[in-house]
C-alpha cells in the first residue's frame, strides 16, 4: 500500500517550459544516436572516396555530402516535430502531482498514472523544468517555476535512491 503523499501540488505547462522541455528531450534523443551517425557518415565518406578514386567516378563524392545534408534536414524536422507534439499536448494544460516515499502520481484530463520511483532511469534539469526520465527516450516534465524546490530535490533523491538499490 502506498504511503500518504509527501508533496501534492498542481502544475500548469507554460509555453516557455514546454519549449525548454522539447529542446532537452530532443538533445537526449540525439545524444544516443550521435556516435552511430558520425561513424556511419565517416565510413560512407571513406568508402565513396575510395570508390571515386578507384573507378574515376568523382561524382560519387557528392553521395556522402548528400547523406550529411539529409541528416541535417531530418534532425531539423525531428526537432520541430518534438516541439510541435509537446506544444500541442502540454501548453496550457494542468495536472495534479503527488510525490510519496514509494511512488510518483500524476493526474490530468487525459488520464492518471501512478509509477514507482524505480520506473525512472534518471532526472534531468533544464532552465525551466525537472524531467523524470523513463528508460526509453521519454520523460515526465515538471515545470520548476510552480513547484517548491524541496519537492524537486525530494523527487531527484527518490529516483537516485531507487536506481542505487537496483
Amino acid at each position: 500500500m502506498d504511503s500518504a503523499p509527501t508533496f501534492a501540488f498542481a502544475i500548469t505547462y507554460d509555453p516557455d517550459s514546454v519549449r525548454a522541455a522539447a529542446r532537452t528531450l530532443f538533445l537526449m534523443q540525439q545524444r544516443r544516436m550521435l556516435r552511430f551517425t558520425l561513424g556511419s557518415l565517416i565510413f560512407s565518406s571513406l568508402v565513396f572516396a575510395g570508390l571515386a578514386w578507384y573507378l574515376s567516378f568523382f561524382w560519387l563524392l557528392w553521395v556522402p555530402l548528400g547523406f550529411l545534408v539529409l541528416d541535417i534536414v531530418l534532425r531539423l524536422f525531428m526537432r520541430w516535430a518534438v516541439a510541435r507534439r509537446l506544444d500541442r499536448t502540454m501548453t496550457g494544460k494542468s495536472a495534479q502531482i503527488q510525490f510519496s516515499d514509494t511512488s510518483f502520481s500524476i493526474a490530468s484530463e487525459s488520464g492518471s498514472h501512478n509509477l514507482p520511483w524505480k520506473s525512472f532511469k534518471s532526472t534531468r534539469r533544464d532552465a525551466r523544468n525537472l524531467l523524470l526520465c523513463l528508460p526509453r527516450p521519454a520523460a515526465i516534465v515538471i515545470p520548476a517555476a510552480t513547484v517548491p524546490e524541496d519537492a524537486l530535490e525530494f523527487a531527484e533523491a527518490r529516483v537516485r535512491d531507487a536506481n542505487a538499490a537496483v
